[in-house]
This record gives C-alpha cells, structure tokens and sequence, in this order.
C-alpha cells in the first residue's frame, strides 16, 4: 500500500487482483483499478499524486488515472512475477523489479523501456530511486542489493552482507546512506557512495518485508513478519566506531553461544531420531490450489475433499479433486519438518496439502500435549475432531503452537494436519509430548495399517 503525496489517499493492491483507492480521512473507497490477471504485489503513487503504478504477477505493471481509475499505459517487459514498482523523484520514469532477475526503468508518460539491469541471478524483490533520481538500488534473493546510475543503467556499486534475500530497501533522504531489510532477521546501513556496510540492525525474529527513513534521516522504521515494527536511531558517523567495537565483542559472546546451543541441538536432534510423537512419517496429498482469489486464510475454512477430518488415506490411491487427480504419496523425514514445496521439487502458491498418518497407541493416553507449527495456515484433525486451528499467515517455527490435553485411544489413531499456502515457504510440523514436554511412550506411527484394524478404526 502508499499514501499518496499530498497524504489525502491511500492506495491498496491486493490477491483478489485489484488495486484501490481510499480516502484516507474517511475510508471510502474512491475508484478500483481493474486488469491485472493476477495478485498485484506493488503499488505507488507518482510525485504529483496523478497517476498510480501498479505491479503483478501477471508479468505486467501498470499506470493509471489516480482520480477515475483509468488504465493509462500496460508496461509489458517482464517474463516473470513485477515484485516492485516506484516512480522516480521528477515522476518521468518507473523503475519495476521482476524475478525474472532484471529491473526495467520505463519512460512514465509513454510506457517505452529505456533500461534493463540484468546483473541480479536471483529474483528482484524491491527496487527505489535516490532522492535526486540518479542512482536506482535493488534488492534480489541472491542477497545482495545493488546500485545502479539511472540515465545508463551501469552498475556502481553491490551490497553483500546479507545472508538472505534482500526483500526491502530505501535511500535515506539525503541520499548518502541506503538500508536494506533480508530474510537473514537483520537490517543493514550502508555507505550510498562507497556500498560500505556501516551498522546491522539487529533485533527482529523474522523476515523483514519493510524498511524507510524518517523525513529527517535521523530514524530507521522496520516491519517483520515477527509480528513487530521498530523504530531506529540512524547513528551519526562519530557512533560508528563504538557502536562496532560493542558489536564486535557481543559477536564473540554470542559465538560462544551459538556453540552451545548448537551442540544442544544436535543432542535434541539425536534424541528424536527414535522419538515416535515427532511425526516424520506421513501421506501427503498435494498441491491443491485455491480458487481464484482466494487467500490462504479463505482456503482453511473450505474442505477441499469433503469429510477432511476423516481422510482415509492410502498410499497409491488417487482421489479425484475437481476436475483433477491426485496421489497420496508417502514421505518418510529425516526430522519432523514438512517442507511441501521440496516434496515437489518446486515452489508453489496459493494451495493445499493433506499430510495423513496413523497412530497405534498400546493403551489410552490422556493430559498428552500436542506441538505444532506451520507456514502458513493450518488446520489438525485427530480421530475426526477438529483440535486445532492456526488462521493467519507466518513462517515456520517448530513446536510453536502448544496444544494441551490430547487423548490417544487404544488402538489406531488417525492424525489430519491440513496446511494451506500463500506464497514463499510451504511447511508443517507436528510433535507429541506427555504433559511434562518428554516423549510419549507406547505409540507408533504407521502408514500401512492392517486393513481390520483400519476397518474397526472408521467404523
């Protein structure tokens, strides 16, 4: 979303393929831009406030009439996903990022490409100009961000400090410093002219998807998918020096810890190889896709395949979803981590999968504690009951979501874990405890039941 210049209107695009516009005083809605084929992941206002650039995954961006909503121009170019769009300071030229790993600058008034940055081997995620409209810095998933002069297209300067894409970047409005927001958790200040790396903002736990300075250039504001924004203080160069000497001796503290922990790990790691209630073993049905338009968060609340409480899966077996065929596939993991998009061998967007598996307890268990986590929404079924439900989007963390008193009966139990993905990573996880977080004894997961013992079960 973006203000307009003069603060009076916000623009919004969206998954249901529209872009629109409000009054930021009152909410009501303006006009909605229609045309894009796909979600429109990038939207800005021109200097004047006139005109609107949409981008899309439909491979196109889009300028319009800021008052009605009429479709100016269609930049075609792009032979992937538009990520990021933006108009340059004097509103004569739109710079768009792609993953098919280039940026496009256009001339704004006539849609005509003037420019193609190829150097990226990654997708670009976000793209700005320099306040003075000279200089254009992108961010990739090949975790770098690079600097480019904007009349020529040639490359000045490359960024590497992330280790992780770069999925956010802006000058600082005097343009001599440039932040840069990675998936590695952290933000960077940069030296614009020299590309030097001059503090990492650390403190996030999650990706960070925004970034800006303040109109003064004296704040740094972040936005993570951690649930949390945070406001910096954009140090002056004399802090510099002290500021890195402080990092460099937490760096050595916090390496003798991650020694630590990472033996820990390992031991954990060891331990669960033969713990039964980390679920390695499942039946996966996927992908799924949503129907269009639809969120990750619509797509939980609908049964893809009706009674998905009760599937009985088979391996082999190939149900009939719509007018398309699946099979259940099984999947045996080396932890306990789902990761869909590796099960397929590529990513995929806007889907479900099933992951089914059987429980034989040898004796009812009661007051056991059931650990989950996915990306994104989930949904868990044990012996056909709704136990829990993750309804908004995130990223994976294992064990996040404690669910108390679970009942295993004797016998088989059968356990439906349903994630459903938006875009990026696709995962689930699923682990049981007894009430004191150790393993539970007496189970084993199966994904061959004995058919009477099947039988009885659904019966």
């Amino acid at each position: 979303m973006a203000f307009s210049p003069d603060g009076q209107r916000i623009v919004t695009g969206s998954s249901d393929q529209t872009a629109r516009v409000w009054g930021a005083a009152s909410g009501l809605e303006l006009c909605t831009l229609k045309g894009p084929t796909a979600l429109i992941w990038s939207v800005a206002f021109s200097p004047d406030g006139q005109r609107i650039v949409t981008g899309s995954w439909d491979q196109t961006a889009r300028v319009w009439e800021a008052a009605g909503g009429r479709n100016l121009l269609i930049l075609k170019g792009h032979s992937d996903q538009v990520r990021s769009v933006t108009f340059s300071p004097d509103g004569q030229r739109i710079v768009t990022g792609s993953s098919d790993h280039t940026a496009k600058v256009w001339e704004a008034a006539s849609g005509r490409p003037l420019l193609t940055l190829k150097e990226h081997s990654a997708p670009i995620l976000t793209a700005a100009f320099s306040p003075d409209g000279q200089r254009i810095v992108t961010g990739s998933g090949d975790q770098t961000a690079k600097v480019w002069e904007a009349a020529s297209g040639r490359q000045l300067l490359t960024l590497s400090g992330h280790s992780a894409a770069i999925g956010a970047v802006a000058f600082s409005p005097d343009g001599q410093r440039i932040v840069t927001g990675s998936d590695d958790q952290t933000a960077k200040v940069w030296e614009a002219a020299s590309g030097r790396e001059l503090l990492t903002l650390k403190g996030h736990s999650g990706w960070i998807g925004s970034v800006t300075f303040s109109p003064d250039g004296q704040r740094i504001v972040t936005g993570s998918v951690d649930q949390t924004a945070k406001v910096w203080e954009a140090a002056r160069a004399e802090q510099f020096a002290a500021w890195q000497e402080e990092e460099r001796a937490s760096a050595e503290y916090l390496a003798g810890l991650k020694r630590e922990r990472t033996a820990e790990q390992e031991r954990q790691r060891i331990a669960r190889v033969g713990d039964e209630g980390a679920i390695k073993q499942w039946l996966i049905l996927a992908p799924i896709a949503l129907a269009t338009g639809q969120s990750s968060e619509d797509g939980l609340d609908v049964e893809q395949i009706e009674g998905e409480g009760g599937l009985r899966a088979k391996a082999g077996k190939r149900p009939i979803i719509g007018s398309g065929e699946l099979t259940w596939q099984k999947v045996a993991l080396d932890n306990y981590v789902i990761d869909f998009n590796v099960i397929q061998g590529h990513r995929t967007t806007y889907s479900v999968a099933y992951a089914v598996c059987y429980i034989r307890s040898e004796a009812e268990q009661h007051g056991l504690r059931m650990l989950v986590g996915s990306d994104d929404t989930a949904k868990v079924y044990l012996n056909w009951k709704q136990i829990h439900q993750y309804p908004f989007q995130r990223w994976l963390v294992e064990d996040e979501d404690v669910v108390p008193d679970i009942a295993l009966k004797k016998g088989l139990n059968l356990l439906v874990f349903k994630v459903v993905n938006g875009v990026f990573d696709w995962k689930g996880s699923i682990r049981f405890t007894d009430a004191q977080g150790n393993p539970v004894k007496g189970i084993k997961v199966t994904l061959d039941p004995e058919e009477k013992d099947l039988q009885r079960s659904f019966e």
